[in-house]
């Protein structure tokens, strides 16, 4: 049986936005998301630069060059100017022209910025993937040479930009090598995978166990597809009446799956079932269905005594 490591992650970056993770090499333009500062590509040490910062710097760049080309182009008008009739007309049309692209451009300047940033992002892409696929790479190589922390909080990264079955497979790997602890940054709606997968489930149940705010549609739709199979598992009705106990705590996902919540019912915590009922009290008397019913049977029986359920249905 392998052995689980306890470990402290790297604390996570907070971004508004993943191309912020972004950083790029000034001397080879290669990219990375991730924290070393030698650059796999042309192997330069502390030339990495932020994206945002190397967008700015154009922002700074372009406004001057594109002033200079409206200054020039004015320019050239005067000078093709064969009459003074011509002469005034370029000098009037040019000082009108000059004045209506500096009004222009602070006015529009944030959607400038932005659009160049945009373009930078769309013209790098190549080089980006190639930084990506060496970052994936180099997981990979941590993960072989028995570093799982290191792998992951790599992979963590990458999984920003890059969110194919390869890179979740390779993250419930390193995430099923850890002690899992409630002070831990986990993920799990993330890493869902495609197909029915024991090892996810083992994490999951693991993780949900110290978060329960960790359950959201996308891992429900996952548990019900497979609930069967996660059945046969052992400890697998555990497995299903933690995650039915924690889908009760937004109502939308009491709605949207109760049939699957009702099959555990008489498992779950009293604390938990005390919720539940609390929510089906509130229901019209229209959307009333199974699930109301056995909720209303099952605290007439189990905690009739119960003061706290008294008067609920």
């Amino acid at each position: 049986m392998q052995t689980k490591l306890a470990v402290q992650f790297r604390k996570n970056r907070r971004t508004s936005h993943a191309f912020e993770r972004l950083k790029t090499c000034k001397k080879c333009g290669g990219y990375s998301v991730l924290f070393d500062n030698v650059c796999k590509q042309c192997g330069s040490r502390d030339k990495f630069i932020p994206v945002t910062e190397y967008a700015s710097a154009m922002n700074r760049i372009m406004p001057w060059a594109e002033a200079f080309g409206a200054i020039a182009l004015v320019l050239l008008a005067v000078a093709s100017a064969g009459t003074l009739q011509h002469l005034a007309a370029a000098v009037i049309g040019g000082a009108a022209f000059l004045f209506l692209f500096f009004l222009l451009r602070k006015r529009y300047k944030p959607y400038a910025d932005t659009y160049r940033l945009h373009r930078l992002l769309i013209d790098h892409t190549p080089a980006i993937w190639r930084g990506l696929r060496a970052d994936l790479q180099e997981a990979v190589q941590d993960m072989d040479a028995a570093k799982p922390k290191e792998a992951y909080e790599k992979l963590r990264e990458i999984g920003h930009f890059l969110r194919g079955e390869h890179v979740k497979v390779r993250k419930i790997d390193c995430l099923g090598r850890f002690f899992i602890r409630k002070d831990m940054e986990l993920e799990l709606e993330e890493i869902v995978p495609a197909s029915f997968r024991q090892d996810f489930v083992l994490y999951l149940w693991e993780a949900v166990k110290v978060n329960k705010r960790l359950v959201r549609q996308s891992v429900l739709d996952y548990v019900v597809a497979y609930r069967y199979e996660i059945a046969a598992m052992e400890h697998g009705k555990d497995i299903l009446t933690l995650v039915a106990g924690a889908a009760l705590r937004m109502k939308a996902y009491v709605q949207r799956y109760p049939h699957f919540i009702v099959d555990y019912l008489d498992e779950l915590p009293r604390e938990r079932f005390h919720r539940l009922c609390k929510l089906m009290a509130s229901t019209p008397a229209a959307d009333r269905g199974r699930l109301y019913e056995r909720c209303k049977e099952l605290a007439k029986t189990r905690y009739g005594f119960d003061p706290e359920f008294q008067g609920l249905f």
